[in-house]
């Protein structure tokens, strides 16, 4: 059967990297969610920290940033 990898979530830390990767490319959530395939209110949320990331969401944000699970997780 597996595991349901949408439902793995991370813990906040990670998200203000993501606004950070996200305004280093000088991009709007509004890029990133066209770039992504993720909603911009999904976004939003996520780096507000009133939402917590999948593994599947986490993935497509990260790979639009042109980065990678490991080094935005990194230090946590």
């Amino acid at each position: 059967m597996g595991i349901n990898r949408s439902l793995i979530v991370f813990p906040f830390p990670a998200l203000p990297d993501i606004r950070k990767l996200r305004r280093a490319k000088g991009w709007r959530q509004i890029d990133l969610a066209e770039h992504s395939g993720v909603h911009e209110v999904h976004i939003s949320d996520l780096e507000r920290g009133t939402r917590e990331p999948g593994l599947r969401t986490l993935s497509k944000i990260v790979s639009a940033l042109g980065t990678t699970l490991s080094e935005v997780l990194r230090g946590l």
